[in-house]
């Protein structure tokens, strides 16, 4: 038997750039994870949480078919996990699944898959097999674990650039809000725009040096450069989101994840910006930002998210975390 535990991940800077090659600052969320336990069995059986679950099997399923691909034979087994990570939070919920059964796929059956290739068949299992559009951020953060720097400009996986950064004594919190669209549906239409679209690539590039800028702010611990640069990322990353012709329900996402930052804003945080595609927030403030709590809450949101889910105060998960980073692998 094999116990693996795989955490969330909040995107800090320079998200979404990692879909183009570019650079982010991501960390793992001590608090979010995903326990998985994977044996040797007569047939093999997957639950989520003691439960069947198809989203669950099709996650399971893609991830072998990409290890028959690769020339592995892979015995009967079965693979049981428990995870607090909510649904479509924008922390890599799905990610940290594929990754948890590679780690313990390895270790049972000594497939001698170093963290580099895990993270890229990952990769692969989410682009090439289930056709989602994102980049390696989550896939190299969740293997990895940590805080990292994280520069993919190489074509070759084997290449990029992963750093540890130490985010200890900033005051880093996270807004966790569930159930928001999925980061396929939300990154489709500027990806299908950016290959012939200069406009969206100049974008890209100064979302890319909001992470390269944020390095050396990290590493002096200067809050209002981090702040500042997190602001100018939510910014670009609001234009970004307007390329393509994204659906109507795409264009409602975005507004409500822009009036929860805004209203951020006005309440003396550093800097606010969405943690990944959409959804959850990585929060820059002295204090923590329990007022977030009330915001979302509110009559007026409610309503809105209500195009959502019928009853959003009931269904949805809100939460204000401290980040506190997953340790390194």
């Amino acid at each position: 038997m094999v116990r693996i535990k795989t955490n969330a991940r909040i995107g800090i800077l320079g998200n979404p750039s990692d879909i183009y090659n570019g650079v982010v600052i991501s960390s793992t969320i001590k608090d979010l994870f995903v326990k998985g336990e994977v044996i040797k069995a007569e047939k093999n059986l997957f639950l989520t949480n003691n439960e069947q679950n198809e989203n669950f099997n099709n996650l399971v399923g893609s991830s072998l078919i990409l290890l028959n691909q690769k020339g592995f034979s892979i015995e009967n087994f079965s693979f049981k996990i428990e995870t607090n990570i909510p649904i479509q939070g924008g922390l890599s919920g799905s990610t940290a699944i594929i990754v948890n059964l590679f780690k313990g796929l390895n270790n049972l059956f000594s497939l001698n898959l170093n963290l580099r290739t895990i993270a890229h068949y990952t990769r692969l299992v989410e682009h090439e097999i289930i056709g989602n559009t994102a980049g390696p951020q989550d896939c190299f953060i969740d293997t990895f674990g940590g805080v990292k720097y994280m520069d993919f400009s190489s074509d070759d996986f084997r290449n990029y650039i992963i750093e540890d950064l130490d985010i200890k004594d900033i005051p880093f919190y996270i807004g966790v809000r569930s159930k928001n669209i999925s980061s396929g549906d939300i990154h489709r239409f500027p990806f299908l725009a950016y290959p012939t679209n200069s406009s969206l690539i100049k974008i890209v590039n100064k979302i890319r040096n909001c992470a390269i800028k944020g390095k050396e702010a990290i590493i002096n611990k200067d809050l209002k450069l981090i702040g500042k640069l997190m602001n100018e990322n939510q910014k670009l990353t609001q234009t970004y989101g307007r390329y393509g012709n994204p659906t109507e329900n795409v264009i409602l996402q975005r507004e409500i994840d822009q009036e929860i930052l805004n209203f951020c804003n006005i309440n003396n945080i550093i800097g606010a910006k969405l943690g990944g595609s959409s959804g959850s927030l990585i929060i820059l403030s002295e204090e923590k930002p329990n007022f977030l709590l009330d915001f979302i809450l509110s009559e007026k949101l409610q309503k809105k998210l209500k195009n959502f889910d019928t009853n959003p105060s009931e269904n949805q998960i809100f939460q204000v975390l401290k980040l506190v980073p997953a340790k390194k692998y």
